[in-house]
């Protein structure tokens, strides 16, 4: 919905590549995730969901990213991994900073506090990322699909995760 909005907008969006991997990754979380930690129900909540959203978000960006950069990037799942926790906290402290920011009179002490508590995060976040680009073979240098493989590879998720909700259906009917 909100894809659709900002492209009645402004139709040129379609066209910026933060824009197409914000919205993929999202409509890949939204049809994927939820069925990927279904089918493991022994893994623990807190643990499933710091390893396999960053495994099905790099799922859905591989072929943009193949797209527009001829890379994938090999360590993006464990770098994600990484800063899950620096990424929450940034998100809430941000959030409630610029609520507070809204109050005129202590807008420039808000500020100045929270960003003495998130300098640090940020920083961490830029360690990480420097940290793993930095290692050997950090980048696979790959040919560029054409739409129509990434059409395909699309198809081919989502029928594996639609085949994956129905099998799992099956197997709670036989089982209850």
């Amino acid at each position: 919905f909100v894809a659709l909005l900002m492209l009645i907008y402004n139709p040129h969006f379609i066209n910026n590549v933060g824009f197409q991997l914000s919205f993929i990754v999202t409509f890949g979380l939204l049809t994927t995730a939820q069925t990927v930690f279904t089918r493991l129900p022994q893994v623990p909540q807190w643990l499933s969901s710091a390893v396999f959203i960053p495994v099905v978000a790099q799922i859905w960006v591989i072929p943009i990213q193949m797209f527009y950069f001829n890379t994938i990037s090999l360590y993006s799942v464990f770098a994600n991994i990484a800063i899950v926790p620096f990424l929450a906290v940034i998100s809430f402290g941000g959030f409630v900073s610029s609520v507070f920011a809204m109050i005129k009179p202590i807008a420039s002490y808000v500020c100045v506090a929270f960003d003495w508590i998130l300098n640090p995060m940020i920083n961490a976040l830029v360690m990480i990322s420097n940290f793993f680009s930095s290692l050997p073979n950090s980048l696979a240098i790959t040919l560029q699909p054409s739409i129509l493989q990434i059409m395909i590879y699309y198809l081919i998720i989502l029928l594996l995760t639609l085949y994956i909700k129905v099998l799992n259906k099956k197997i709670l009917i036989a089982l209850g």
